[in-house]
């Protein structure tokens, strides 16, 4: 308000009814209804005043007071009125209003209060002209409109966290009045599903007819219960047509509003789009299934066709085709497709790998993804479009399948029934699915290398036992066969020499008992061949064996000469072995001690052990005559001696055989000597079971 202006009389009564008044009531009948307007005004409840045109206070009642904060209107009556406006600019917008059209109704505006706290009220004004049209004054009237204002202010910020909340959140939120058949959607309707706000149906159908067919009845039924009963939640999960036509997975909450009587009113909630959450959840079931099959060795056919039917179910309305590129890599040989007629599959059977070989054959040329979005004019196609359309392939994209060395290996292809680019959706399966088919074939294809190796083994196996048995019999044979005429000879020298030993020389005594004396190397040396043709050839069970009274059982069968001491420093351990062929090892070791030590009576060969790790290492040391170092590869050569036939009680095979028989249990065997020094044998053998 501009001015101040003190509120006059009513006007309202007309100067016929004012001049009759003031009959009746003679003299006193002005100042009675002037008191008698000054006592309304004074007590009116509703806020009163009057100002100047120049903006100070003449009047104003006590209900005006008391709501800026003052006990008395006299307190304020010489403040200026611009003193009481929280923003000073709103009083000018109230005084040009006044000057424009003369009165202002139930403006609002804030007021400060004495106490500095604010106020809203409701004003409503005139201005009060002079004959010349001159404003002389102001008076109106204030409503404390304070609590509906903060009642607004809280409705208003409660609209807006709303709003905020509604933006922020990934859910889209909505509203379904039962009365009006309305339903009320969130913005991020339209941004989750691609539909704009304005486009949808008004009521409940934008919701239920968006619903997959297949889902329908089950989602109706379940809200219809819970609607109907007293259920106060609801929720279901099901999925929902995007504006692209692609079927999100929903996860759906709603409450359920009720009156007084139990009957549902209204529903509100909020529908999640788990898309993500759920095919996560079904690839990683999807993977588990054919690592699964593969892990379990099923067919590689099986195993494929499996991964095409799983495939189709995750995404509705394409068909999968797996095909196998040929061993010499020219062609794609049908692998799965087990929504595709055999006709077709027949007829793709051998398709030339190229670079204009429809999507399969021209991915696998270019070892990279091809997509073809409308077979009916894509050039790729040219030559293949009238197996496919008819069937309503319309679109085909292929990608390559590749081992883990880069090869390829086939192709994986997504067939559509109208024309169209993959979505993302699509790409994922595809590349979960050209990963489980490469693990696929290659564990089909190791295990066809497997199968094939194994075969040649047995076939192999079969092949050196065979030989092993005629070897054996020959062996057997030819033992018998040699040593009969060598038993012939012996026992012919004998006789002549019994029969005709008074007739012979000594020379031809010595000569027969040389002869005697070849004959039994032979035979010791049929023996040693014999043996050492059967080591690593015949197996006979291993066990566990204590290798001191081993030692205990070899020197009482060499049965050394007097003087000769074997002993055994220190303990033996046990070890895991064929126990004849260890008993062998240690039979020649200690037997070439005895047998070529120069002075028996004073000989000795000491046994040891020391721990080697993984093995135990053996050694059979002696105080002989000793090997030069240019001889330690030669002894362990069959057939090699050292010392002339003539006077050798060797045969030359003993110490190959030890080499054979320790190298063969996954040991080795080495020669410490020098001439005049001895000789130490050391072997090592696994500790097994130690």
């Amino acid at each position: 308000m501009n001015d101040d202006l003190r509120i006059t009389p009513s006007h309202a009564a007309t100067r016929t009814e004012k001049a009759s008044a003031e009959a009746e009531l003679g003299p006193l009948a002005p100042l009675a209804a002037e008191q008698r307007l000054a006592s309304f005004y004074a007590g009116c409840p509703v806020a009163l005043f009057t100002t100047t045109p120049e903006g100070r206070f003449i009047d104003a009642n006590r209900a005006f007071a008391l709501l800026l904060g003052y006990a008395d209107p006299t307190h304020f009556l010489d403040l200026p009125v611009p003193t009481f406006y929280s923003d000073p600019r709103k009083r000018q917008e109230i005084m040009g209003i006044l000057d424009r059209e003369g009165a202002v109704h139930g403006h609002e505006i804030e007021f400060v209060r004495l106490d500095g706290t604010r106020v809203w009220v409701s004003i409503t004004a005139r201005a009060i002209r002079d004959t010349t049209g001159r404003v002389v004054r102001y008076e109106g009237a204030l409503e404390d409109v304070t609590p509906r204002r903060r009642a607004q202010d809280l409705l208003s910020l409660s609209d807006q966290r709303f709003h905020l909340l509604a933006r922020a959140t990934n859910d889209t939120l909505w509203d379904w009045d039962f009365a009006a058949e309305t339903v009320w959607w969130s913005e991020n309707f339209e941004r989750t599903f691609g539909y704009r706000l304005d486009e949808l149906e008004p009521g409940p159908e934008s919701w239920m007819g968006r619903i997959h067919p297949d889902d329908l009845d089950r989602v109706y039924r379940s809200i219809h219960d819970a609607i109907e009963g007293t259920a106060t939640t609801w929720s279901e999960e099901y999925r929902f047509r995007r504006a692209d036509g692609e079927h999100a997975i929903i996860y759906d909450r709603g409450l359920v509003l009720r009156d007084g009587a139990g009957k549902a009113i209204r529903m509100i909630g909020s529908m999640m789009d788990a898309t993500l959450q759920r095919r996560q959840q079904i690839l990683l079931a999807w993977q588990r299934k054919v690592l699964e099959m593969i892990a379990l060795h099923h067919g590689l056919e099986e195993t494929l066709e499996a991964l095409c039917r799983d495939a189709e179910e995750l995404a509705a309305g394409r068909r999968f085709t797996v095909l196998l590129a040929s061993d010499d890599g020219l062609r794609l040989l049908h692998g799965a497709a087990p929504s595709l007629p055999a006709s077709y599959n027949t007829a793709v059977h051998g398709l030339l790998i190229g670079p204009r070989a429809g999507s399969c054959g021209t991915a696998a040329h270019r070892r990279a993804p091809v997509v073809v979005e409308d077979i009916a004019t894509d050039p790729l196609w040219a030559d293949f479009r009238h197996l496919a359309l008819p069937l309503g392939l319309c679109a085909c994209w292929s990608t390559p399948i590749l081992s883990s060395k880069g090869e390829v290996l086939g192709t994986w292809a997504v067939y559509r029934p109208s024309p169209g680019a993959p979505t993302a959706a699509d790409e994922e399966v595809v590349r979960v699915a050209t990963r489980l088919a490469a693990i696929a074939i290659e564990r089909a294809r190791a295990d066809l290398a497997l199968r094939q190796r194994a075969e040649e083994l047995a076939r192999l196996t079969e092949a050196l036992q065979r030989s092993n048995r005629e070897l054996d019999q020959f062996a057997y044979v030819t033992s018998h066969d040699l040593k009969a005429p060598l038993r012939g000879i012996a026992n012919l020298s004998q006789w002549i020499e019994d029969d005709e030993h008074e007739h012979l020389s000594e020379v031809s005594k010595r000569n027969l008992e040389l002869l005697r004396n070849r004959v039994q190397r032979m035979d010791a040396l049929i023996d040693a061949i014999l043996e050492y043709s059967r080591v690593g050839r015949i197996r006979v069970p291993t066990e566990v064996v204590a290798v001191g009274p081993l030692i205990e059982e070899v020197v009482d069968l060499l049965s050394p000469p007097g003087g000769f001491r074997v002993e055994v420093a220190g303990l033996l351990p046990s070890v895991v072995a064929e126990r004849t062929l260890l008993q062998q090892v240690f039979m020649n070791l200690i037997g070439n001690a005895i047998k070529h030590h120069r002075d028996r009576a004073s000989g000795r060969a000491v046994v040891s052990c020391a721990d080697a790790g993984s093995h135990w290492r053996f050694t059979v040391a002696d105080n002989g005559p000793g090997i030069s170092p240019r001889f330690h590869d030669k002894v362990f050569v069959i057939f090699q001696t050292l010392e002339a036939r003539d006077t050798s009680e060797g045969t030359g095979v003993g110490l190959a055989l030890v080499k054979k028989i320790v190298e063969g249990s996954g040991g080795a065997v080495v020669l410490d000597s020098d001439v005049g020094r001895g000789a130490a044998f050391s072997f090592t053998w696994p500790k097994g079971l130690g």
